[in-house]
């Protein structure tokens, strides 16, 4: 789920969620509203946009359905008779928007659930009580758990925390010399948990053909990013351990913690800072076709 951060009166961080006049939410921001707040939406998102797969799975499974219904249209023809069977094989076409509208369903079911675990960790790290969905409490507990075995003074910590970067990144070009330059970047940079030592991200995630898929590209990335960030803001330090906690969905459990090495990360923010000057060269070249 994407978020958007400001900064606020005093100068800090904080989400974007403007109310509209009769005091409710709007379910979805307008461009125009984003511009005019200058509000900015976290690395996580942009670094999701070039890692978008989505199409992917779509396209193949609807090779899938049809390639199995076509295999029962071919077994059927000899038992019921070829204008029944054909019945099988046009099963996938008729049914390609309810398929797709029950996708959508299980997907934002899937991340609406992992939103309510995250803001019951947040909201427990801030001093709240456990929750009553046992789900969510084994979270909490198994958070509160790991970060204590890493020595985090559980009374100073920033849950949910957002740094507005506004800087320079230096990385490798690519003639082939090794000449760094500096990317200038504006962005917002977000981490689960930030101490002076530790950065921390839950992902929540289900098992999915009997495995759990971790430590993605975008993970770290994420966390570099937010790391440089953080560091140059004096909120963290600039070798501060990073990781991400991976946290089963359906059970709230601690399945895997990932903690990024220096040459992963070092690879990471690379990839996070050409992602950012990819998004903003895109939009100032579809400015100038409008």
């Amino acid at each position: 789920m994407a978020h958007l951060y400001h900064r606020g009166p005093n100068g800090k961080a904080q989400r974007f969620a403007p109310l509209k006049k009769d005091g409710t939410p709007y379910k979805a921001i307008s461009k125009k509203l984003i511009e005019e707040n200058n509000a900015r939406i976290g690395i996580t998102t942009q670094l999701g946009n070039h890692q978008d797969t989505s199409y992917l799975f779509n396209w193949a499974g609807k090779l899938a359905m049809q390639a199995a219904f076509d295999s029962a249209y071919d077994l059927m023809t000899g038992v019921v008779g070829i204008a029944d069977a054909q019945k099988l094989k046009n099963v996938p076409n008729a049914t390609k928007e309810l398929a797709k509208t029950r996708f959508k369903e299980a997907s934002t079911k899937a991340a609406d659930r992992g939103t309510e675990i995250h803001d019951g960790i947040d909201s427990f790290l801030k001093g709240g009580e456990l929750s009553d969905d046992p789900v969510i409490a084994t979270a909490q507990r198994d958070v509160w758990t790991w970060l204590e075995s890493q020595g985090v003074d559980m009374t100073h910590i920033h849950a949910e925390h957002c740094v507005l970067f506004e800087g320079g990144i230096s990385v490798p070009t690519n003639d082939g010399q090794g000449i760094e330059k500096v990317l200038e970047i504006a962005n917002g940079a977000t981490a689960d948990l930030i101490t002076k030592s530790l950065l921390a991200d839950w992902k929540t995630i289900e098992l999915s053909g009997g495995k759990y898929y971790t430590g993605k590209p975008a993970h770290c990335g994420q966390l570099a990013f937010c790391r440089h960030a953080a560091a140059q803001e004096g909120i963290c330090d600039p070798y501060a351990k990073t990781c991400n906690v991976y946290i089963d969905r359906t059970t709230g459990k601690i399945v895997e913690v990932r903690t990024w090495t220096e040459k992963e990360l070092e690879l990471g923010l690379t990839w996070a800072a050409h992602c950012y000057m990819t998004d903003k060269a895109l939009a100032a070249l579809e400015q100038e076709i409008k």
